[in-house]
Order: C-alpha cells, then sequence, then structure tokens
C-alpha cells in the first residue's frame, strides 16, 4: 500500500525491530533488492547485523545515502542525465573557477576581485571557488526559492550587496548540461502526478532507517514518492509527548528581550519549557518533528520507559516523558552516569582504560562490543588511544578496540610520504627536507636504502656543505643572485670529488675541493642516493608547471611509481590515490574545466577527499569502538563514552561565511554545527542502556587551575544537582590526578583506582623516596686485556684524559655513550664565520699561512669547500679573518724558537705506570704550541703535559721553557722543580680516574685555583660561575658525563677543591699569563 509512514521509538532496537517485521512482509518479487536509506556507513552496517541475527540473513539489501537516493530517482524519470551532475560540488567548484575570472572586471564582483588580488589561477581562487560551490549546493537544499528567483533575474533587495552570487548562479545554470536538483524535483512532482513510466524504474518501497533529521527538500521528495509507492521513515524520537513547540530558557530570555519586556522568562509569552534538557539540545529535533507533522503522514510510536532504576534510566525517562528533573527519595550517585575531569587527553585516555575494566569485571555480560567511545576529533585522541589500548601486556588488561573514522591520509605512510613529495612545489629543496623524505620506509624500499645508513647519509650531507638547492637555478628562481656555492650540486661535485681523487689535503680541483668521505663500497650507497635525489629533482621541476587535470593525473601516477615500490600498493594508500586522480580526471570532463591549474589545487582536492573518505572506516570492526561524534551514529550501547567534552571542542564552531546568506535570514530547519553537535549529546545520552561516561580536560597542567567542561556537560550536571538534588562531588564528578601513578590511586580509602600494575611499582618508587644510586657506586677495575691500552698510556692518553675525566672513562673506556645526537642537517647557507665554524677556518688558514701560503689560494680552498658565504660578504668575511691570522702570525715568529725541527721519543716507568711520549716539533729547549682560540684549561693542563715530558727528557737543563699562543693571550711554562714527581702524581690521578670518576673538572678546577689566593669563598665562586654558565652560554656542568658521574652530591665539594689545587697549584706556580 503507498503513502507515507513514520515509526518513532526512542529504542533503536525497538526500530531495527519493526524494520525487520516489515521487510519479512512481501512486497513483490523476491529477487529484487530492498532500499533501506542511511545516512551512515555505520548505520548501514549495524542494520546489517541486526537483521541477519532477527531475520536469519541480511541479503541483496541496497543501503544509499538520502542524496544517492534521490539522483537514482531523478534518474528514473529522467534517464538521460549524465553520469556526473555538473551541479555536483566538486565539479560545480572548478565550473565556478572558470567564470569568475571571466566576471571580475564587473562592479558587482568587486569584492572577489579584492580578495583574489590577481591571482586568479592560484590556489585561492580553488579556495573561493570550492566555498561558493558547497555555498549553492546548500542553497538549492535550504533556499530553492531564492535560486529559482535568481534564475529568473530576481534580488531581493537585502541580497544586493551579494549580487554577484545571482549573477553567476545564473551563469551557471545557464551553461550547465544538466538540470540541479531544484529542477529535478519538480520533473519528479510531475511525473509522480502523471504516473509516468518511468517511476518503474523505481524501488518498489523503500525504508529511511535511523534518520533523525531530513531537510525540507528531501522530506518533499519522499512525501510525493509515497504517493507511488510505500515509504517508512523508521526515526529515533527521544519524547513521546509533542515537543516541537518546548524552548529552552535561554531562547525564551532571547524571544522575551525582543519583545521588550522584562518579565521572567516565558511568562509573558506562555512559552513552555518542558524538559531542560530537551529543550537545549533539542532544536534540531524539534524543527523536524514539525516538518514530519506537516505532511500528515500516518504516525506509529512505540516508546518503552526506561524506568527509575538508575540515574541514567531516570534522566532518560523524564526526557521521555517531557517531564521536568525532580527529587525523589534515595535518589543518589550509582556509576550510570560519570563526569571525569582530567588533565590532558592522554591521562582522559588512561582514565577511561580503567573504567572500562571496572565495568568488564562488574558486569558479566558486558562485552567490549556493547561499549562505544566517541569524540569530538578522533585524530587528536588516536595516538594516545593507541599507546593505552594497544600497549597493555598483561593479558588480563588488554581491551579489544578498534578506532574508526581515521582519514587514510593520517593513517597510510605511503599516503603521507606522497603529500610530502607534493610539497616539494614550493619548496627550496632545503637538505633536512629531502632527507625526511628517506624516513618514509616505503621510499626507502624503491631505492634500496636501508634504514641504518640514513645517519651516514646525513653525515654526507652535512660534511659536503649543502643547505638549500638544486643548483645555481634555485636561488635565480627566487630572485636571488645565482650561485651554486651550497646547493645540492656542489655538495655531489665535492663527494664524487672526494671519492674519485685521491687526497689532496688543501687544493682545489676545476673549482671544487674534494670532500673524502665516501670510502670503498660505499659508494653503492652514494649511487641509490644519487638516484634518488635526481628523482627528486625531477618531480620538483614537475610539480612547478601548471598542468590540466588530466594531466596531472598522469604525472602524479608516474611520480607514485618513481617513488614507491609497487608493494605499497597492498597498504590501500596507492589504490586510493590512483582512484581519486582517476576521479579527478573525470571532474575535469563533467565540468568542462580545461585550464592548467598549479599542483596546490590538486593537492587540495585530494586531501579534502581523503579527510571525507575517512567516516565509517572501521566501525564495529569488533571490540571497544573509537569513533567521530557524527550525526545519525548514535547506534545503541550499553556502555556510551564521550571523550574530549571540552568547553572549546565541542559544541563545535560553526565557521560561516561573511557572504552566506542563509546566516544572514535564518529559517527553521536551516543546519547549524552548534544545534547538530546537542542534539548529538542528546541522542548520545539516550543511546547508552547501562552507563554514559564523560571526560573532558578540566584541570590545567601549569598549575592545577579549573578549566569548565562543554556546555552541553554543564548542562547536564546543572540538572542532576538542582533538579535531581544529587551531589556532584559524591560520585558524579571525579577529579583525576596529574600522574597515573599517584598513591590515591592504590589507597582503599579513596574513590580513585588503577589496574596499571606498572603504576603501581612506579607509585612504590615514588613512596620510597630513595635517591637514586650512583652511577659509579665502586670504582671499575681495570681487566687484564685493558692493561695494555689503559695501564700503559702513552702522553696522549693522558693528556685527553685530563681534558675531559668522566668522558674519557665512561664513553672511551666503558662505551657508553651520554652524547646529543648530532644536530640535524641544516638549511642555512653560512652568512658569517661563528664558533667553530671560526675556529676550524682560521686553523686552516693560519697552517696556510705559516707554511708560506697566499691569500688568494686560501680563499680558493675555503670557498669550494663551502665554508664562506656568497659574494662580496664571503670576501669580507675572508678578508677579516685573515687579518685576524696574519696577526696571529706575526705573534708566533718572535717566539719561533731557532735550529732544527726534532721529535722526542721516551718511555718511562713512573709510580708503576709505564708512559710513552713521542713529542714532535721540537726546537731548542722548548715547545711552542698555538691555538686559533681563546686557551682553555684543558689547553693549559695540555701544555703542562708536554713540558714535563720535555723537561724529564732533558733533565739537568733549567732553561726547558714552553709556549702557548692563543687568541687574547699566550701562556709560558718554566721549568719544573721536579718533572719526575709531578708526573708521577698527575699518573696516579689519571690511575684513579679510569676506574672511578674524579671530582676534578678542567675549567671549574683552574677557575678556583686562580682564585685561591684570594678567599675561599671568592674561589668557590669563581669555580661555580664556570660551572653554572649563564643564559648565553652553558656552564661546564651541563656535561651530559658530568651530570650523570655527579648527580647524587655537589660536584663542587671537598674532593673538588683539593684535587684542583693538586693538579692546577704546580702549572701556575711555573705559569705566566701575558695578555696579546
Amino acid at each position: 500500500m503507498t503513502g507515507l509512514s513514520i515509526i518513532t521509538s526512542n529504542r533503536m532496537d525497538l526500530l531495527i525491530e519493526q524494520l525487520a517485521a516489515w521487510m519479512r512482509a512481501a512486497a513483490g518479487p523476491p529477487l529484487l533488492p530492498e532500499t533501506i536509506v542511511v545516512q551512515s556507513r555505520g548505520m548501514e552496517r549495524f542494520v546489517s547485523m541486526e537483521l541477519a541475527r532477527r531475520n536469519g540473513i541480511s541479503a541483496n539489501l541496497q543501503f544509499p545515502f538520502p542524496n544517492a537516493f534521490l539522483e537514482a530517482a531523478f534518474r528514473a524519470v529522467c534517464p538521460e542525465l549524465p553520469e556526473r551532475s555538473p551541479f555536483e560540488p566538486a565539479i560545480l567548484a572548478f565550473r565556478i573557477m572558470a567564470r569568475i575570472p571571466e566576471r571580475l572586471s564587473e562592479p558587482d564582483f568587486a569584492p572577489l576581485k579584492g580578495f583574489l588580488d590577481e591571482d586568479h589561477r592560484s590556489a585561492k581562487l580553488h579556495q573561493i571557488s570550492h566555498r561558493v560551490a558547497d555555498l549553492f549546493d546548500q542553497y538549492l537544499l535550504f533556499r530553492p526559492d531564492m535560486m529559482e528567483r535568481w534564475e529568473q533575474g530576481r534580488v531581493d533587495p537585502a541580497e544586493r550587496p551579494y549580487r554577484w552570487q545571482a549573477l553567476l548562479w545564473q551563469d551557471l545554470a545557464r551553461e550547465a548540461a544538466a538540470p540541479h536538483r531544484v529542477r529535478l524535483r519538480r520533473v519528479l512532482a510531475e511525473a509522480v502526478r502523471d504516473r509516468a513510466a518511468g517511476l518503474a524504474a523505481l524501488p518498489r518501497r523503500v525504508c529511511l532507517f535511523g534518520i533523525s533529521y531530513l531537510p525540507r527538500f528531501h522530506l518533499e521528495v519522499f512525501t510525493g514518492l509515497s504517493r507511488v509507492m510505500p515509504v517508512a521513515l523508521f526515526s529515533l524520537n527521544p519524547c513521546r509527548e509533542y515537543w516541537a513547540d518546548i524552548v529552552s530558557a535561554r531562547e525564551a530570555q532571547k524571544m522575551q528581550r525582543r519583545r521588550g519586556g522584562a518579565a521572567e522568562a516565558g511568562g509573558g509569552l506562555h512559552l513552555e519549557e518542558g524538559n531542560p534538557l530537551l529543550a537545549a539540545w533539542g532544536r534540531l529535533g524539534r524543527e523536524f518533528l514539525d516538518a514530519v507533522t506537516e505532511t500528515g503522514a500516518q504516525t506509529s510510536e512505540r516508546f518503552v520507559d526506561p524506568g527509575s532504576g538508575s540515574l541514567l534510566a531516570r534522566v532518560q525517562s523524564d526526557i521521555l516523558n517531557l517531564r521536568e528533573p525532580r527529587r525523589a527519595p534515595g535518589l543518589k550517585a550509582d556509576g550510570s552516569i560519570g563526569v571525569h575531569v582530567c588533565h590532558s587527553p592522554m591521562r582522559e585516555v588512561e582514565v577511561l582504560h580503567d573504567q572500562l575494566l571496572a565495568l568488564l569485571d562488574g558486569e558479566p555480560g558486558l562485552q567490549p562490543r556493547d561499549i562505544v567511545v566517541m569524540t569530538p576529533d578522533i585524530e587528536l585522541y588516536a595516538p594516545f588511544i593507541a599507546a593505552v589500548f594497544g600497549a597493555q601486556g598483561d593479558p588480563q588488561r588488554r581491551i579489544p578496540f578498534c578506532i574508526a573514522d581515521r582519514s587514510p591520509q593520517r593513517v597510510s605512510g605511503t599516503l603521507q610520504a606522497f603529500f610530502a613529495l607534493l610539497d616539494l612545489r614550493d619548496s627550496r629543496l632545503e637538505a633536512a627536507q629531502i632527507l625526511r623524505l628517506l624516513e618514509a620506509p616505503s621510499i626507502r624500499a624503491k631505492f634500496n636504502l636501508e634504514d641504518a645508513r640514513l645517519e651516514q647519509l646525513e653525515q654526507w650531507v652535512r660534511q659536503a656543505g649543502v643547505c638549500w638547492g638544486k643548483d645555481a637555478t634555485t636561488p635565480r628562481e627566487l630572485g636571488l643572485p645565482a650561485h651554486a656555492q651550497n646547493t645540492w650540486q656542489a655538495g655531489i661535485d665535492r663527494l664524487l670529488m672526494g671519492y674519485a681523487l685521491p687526497p689532496i689535503g688543501s687544493e682545489v680541483f676545476q673549482g671544487v675541493r674534494g670532500c673524502d668521505t665516501v670510502e670503498g663500497s660505499e659508494v653503492r650507497l652514494l649511487d641509490r642516493f644519487l638516484a634518488f635525489l635526481e628523482c627528486v629533482f625531477a618531480l620538483s621541476a614537475a610539480l612547478r608547471v601548471p598542468r590540466r587535470l588530466g594531466a596531472w593525473r598522469t604525472e602524479l601516477n608516474h611520480a607514485a611509481a618513481t617513488f614507491f615500490p609497487e608493494s605499497a600498493a597492498g597498504e590501500g594508500g596507492i589504490l586510493e590515490l590512483q582512484r581519486l586522480l582517476a576521479d579527478l580526471a573525470q571532474m575535469e570532463e563533467a565540468a568542462g574545466f580545461t585550464a592548467a591549474v598549479p599542483v596546490e589545487v590538486v593537492r587540495a582536492c585530494l586531501s579534502a577527499r581523503l579527510e571525507s573518505a575517512g567516516a565509517g572506516r572501521g566501525f564495529l570492526s569488533g571490540g571497544v569502538t573509537f569513533c567521530t561524534l557524527l550525526p545519525m551514529r548514535t547506534i545503541p550501547f550499553e556502555v556510551v563514552c564521550l571523550l574530549g567534552m571540552n568547553h572549546d571542542a565541542f559544541p563545535r564552531e560553526d565557521h560561516r561565511l561573511t557572504f552566506d546568506l542563509m546566516a544572514r535570514t535564518p529559517r527553521p530547519g536551516d543546519r547549524s554545527r552548534r544545534s547538530d553537535d546537542k542534539y548529538l549529546f542528546l541522542e548520545a545520552l539516550t543511546a547508552a542502556r547501562r552507563n554514559f561516561i564523560i571526560s573532558h580536560v578540566g584541570q590545567s597542567l601549569q598549575d592545577n587551575s579549573p578549566i569548565p567542561p562543554s556546555v552541553v556537560v554543564s548542562d547536564l550536571l546543572d540538572a542532576i544537582e538542582r533538579g535531581y538534588g544529587v551531589a556532584l562531588e559524591e560520585g558524579i564528578v571525579t577529579h583525576h590526578r596529574l600522574q597515573a601513578f599517584s598513591p590515591d590511586y592504590f589507597n582503599s580509602r579513596s574513590e580513585l583506582f588503577s589496574y596499571s600494575s606498572e603504576d603501581l611499582r612506579a607509585c612504590v618508587a615514588a613512596a620510597a623516596r630513595k635517591p637514586p644510586p650512583p652511577f659509579f657506586s665502586a670504582p671499575v677495575r681495570l681487566e687484564a686485556a685493558e692493561q695494555e691500552a689503559w695501564g700503559r698510556p702513552d702522553l696522549l692518553r693522558v693528556v685527553s684524559f685530563f681534558a675531559h675525566p668522566a668522558k674519557c672513562l665512561v664513553r672511551g673506556r666503558l662505551g657508553i655513550r651520554l652524547d646529543l645526537p648530532p644536530a640535524e642537517t641544516g638549511d642555512r647557507e653560512p652568512f658569517a664565520l661563528q664558533g667553530l665554524e671560526r675556529f676550524s677556518a682560521g686553523s686552516r688558514l693560519l697552517a696556510h699561512r705559516i707554511a708560506g701560503g697566499l691569500p688568494g689560494e686560501a680563499f680558493a680552498e675555503l670557498y669550494a669547500a663551502g665554508r664562506l658565504p656568497h659574494g662580496t660578504v664571503g670576501e669580507v668575511v675572508f678578508q677579516d679573518l685573515w687579518a685576524e691570522v696574519d696577526g696571529f702570525a706575526r705573534r708566533l715568529q718572535p717566539l719561533w724558537p731557532v735550529g732544527a725541527e726534532r721529535t722526542i721519543e721516551n718511555r718511562w716507568e713512573l709510580g708503576g705506570i709505564s708512559l710513552s711520549v713521542r713529542l714532535p716539533g721540537i726546537r731548542g729547549n722548548g715547545c711552542l704550541r698555538y691555538r686559533f682560540a681563546k686557551i682553555r684549561a684543558r689547553d693549559v693542563i695540555d701544555l703542562w703535559l708536554q713540558h714535563l715530558a720535555l723537561c724529564l727528557h732533558t733533565e739537568g737543563n733549567d732553561i726547558c721553557e714552553s709556549v702557548m699562543v692563543g687568541r687574547g693571550q699566550t701562556l709560558r711554562l718554566s721549568a719544573a722543580a721536579d718533572s719526575r714527581a709531578a708526573l708521577e702524581d698527575l699518573l696516579s690521578l689519571y690511575r684513579q680516574g679510569v676506574e672511578m670518576p674524579l671530582a676534578f673538572f678542567p675549567e671549574s678546577s683552574l677557575a678556583y685555583a686562580r682564585a685561591i689566593d684570594r678567599s675561599e669563598y671568592k674561589a668557590l665562586a669563581a669555580a661555580r660561575s664556570a660551572w653554572e654558565g649563564s643564559d648565553l652560554r652553558p656552564g661546564e656542568g651541563a656535561d651530559p658525563y658530568l651530570r650523570r658521574c655527579f648527580e647524587a652530591s655537589d660536584p663542587l665539594g671537598e674532593e673538588f677543591a683539593r684535587l684542583s689545587r693538586r693538579v692546577f697549584d704546580p702549572i701556575l706556580a711555573c705559569a705566566t699569563f701575558e695578555p696579546a
């Protein structure tokens, strides 16, 4: 029997039972498919499973969305319609892109011209076209009368400031190859009226299931179709009473102000609030109920009162019966409704895990599949969900789960890598960005680059001086002077030159100074890396050329084949990408859009399509379902949990365009994101059977100050406290601690609890309050195998030890590395020489100057090595550095000993330690050392050890003198009184320090020793200053080896003072520091 019938209920299980009975009633040939219109893939899966459970089978069912069904109905009466409608928003956007530039010169389009700023083919044009296309699509649904007026050339006075929309729509409607949905609705209505033959192609009957809202446009179409076929609407209704005319207190106050009255809200207007929660959250449902009532359809109600067995059931019952919340004897918090206040999203998920474990333990019949967890932003919470639910080692604490609605772009590493490749369009080809591409396993697999070799590649790039740019053309394209220095091409030349030619010292060959870092079989790795770079450069160039959409499909498919192996298609990312690219080419044909567009437009299209493709993926896949809060998604679950109910996250903001005419003149039935979210919260509340759990970030991480929850949570809490008289702090609202291992979670007198054994162990450890054990609790004695290397050292090892005793022991002997990882490859070419770069370049120039080299040769070498800024700046920097180096060399000349240079070699037994010595560059009776930097404490010790060895070798010669020349200072050491005793004492400290950390820190110790003559207080203050440093320069105590070895006590104690004087007092007795 034809006609529209509406079946409403407050319980989804009752609606599905009615649907199952409706499906069992034969309505035609058994092989014809049944059509069930739904609004989400999650609902489709739920209906399929429930029908199979109730009817024994669920097959031959079609589940179109409302828009898809309407398109099929339109096509039934207009078979000549093209496969893709020219008014489909994605296609309409490109049609608008073609039309806007043609009309920008007209006065009515001045607002758009100002926005586009002459950039008619940029991503900005696509952005505005996409937004206008979506807006026109909404106009067709919610303002069909306005669109028809525009087509007739009539524009209301209020619309004249935005007349460009009407003119643009007239062009689009006139040039379209097919009618839009408003015209098609009229054609369908005429076909229904005339019982046209095309109606035979429609389904024999249709039902709409789980839909709590439809635009009036859709409702009118389905109402018209009900004249020729049975149409059943199975709709959730939270209230059995007529509630279309109730208003919330806030709405009543607004209406009262508009009337100019100051009376009690609703008093003079006779407004009815009914249930305050239903009035505050139910606007969307009220307007839909009003629209349904106007159809005059036959209505069947299947309501079931949840009763009053729990606080949750009582709230649902009062909503169902349109009652105000009221107090009842014995009503108290029973765990059915709970609000958890946390410090962060991570803590929300940790708390949720414990709450679900408690429910599963306490309810034997409850299964993980009976639980749903929804959040406004699943991408924000997905990493925390995986970290907490996916990393449980104890099987008893492991809860099966699935995360739905994630965008393929966020999940697929291959797609992320593909979009990173598209970013090369606007890239300077920075070294760090290119190397980051190789972090994608699929790209590494394509070019056969092992993960373990990435660090070596980064080292090569850093040593070759690569910063950014392919070659000299890249700076020129950016409007900068063309130069190849610090580009990839220059770096590649250095790497290849260093491999192809033997070590050439400081020589420059054909303007290139080789970087001899690639050795032997490593050339194969370099070859594969260069192949990867060639593909990157080719893609970067290709992405800079605007193309038609079809050409972009070919180009991007080629890029995917170039950078990803065939096995990557199995991940789903590449297949999804190829499908979207094919769809892009189809849109070009359907839109008739032949203009070339930049890759930014294509990227935006692909990204938007992938984001929308994530909705519904993985829903009801087994275990606890985590998903996004979406309209008409509220399938009944025993336990409904909501995460992230923060004041700034939900209800979500409705960002309307400034030229949105619907926002300027709203009508009943218009969609509002905030209204949708409030009704969604209402549906979630009524969908819960046993428990309704809410969590939000309600405490500051910084100072624990309170943060308000979402307004809908506040409404619920207000109703519970004021309406039902239940104290919130007595079981409704739970404030959680910042740390999961807080003792409160493991205290039997506390309401908080935790199932985590790891957190329990952490709590016990924290309660014990034992300081961490010292890094060294006893000396690490030298083993027999270490005696040769460490028990019989040479002078260089001893020098290295006193430069940093802790590091020599921990890293040098024990092989424990505490250094920070190397800095990421820099993207900035040198603009000046500072720090280590200036020291390195200055040392190289000084060696060149002492050898008699010329400035021009030195400049060519540094420039070819990529160590100088480009152009005139580089010349000025070099001249300044060369002048300083030349002055330094002139200081050395009068100090240079006369006579032939010789090398001293000897070995002594000193205090039971065999010390071998080799001192090169000795002339006369002393040694001259220099360093193109300030003289540091370790330089003083270095010179002192060499000086003692020289004095011992020339024993009896009291004119032995050693000199260290540094920037701004010269250090002279006179002959030691007893060089043997001094060396033996230092070697005894060496022997202690290679087995147990010494409280000797060169810089701090020297500062202490030099100030001890003034007072102990001033000496410690000087040492503390060197140890702690300043805001501009870190102190010696920032060293990771020193922090680790001396973290248990004050390092500048009595032992430090004793060792400082023991080492430096003999040195200072022989030392003279002279300013330059």
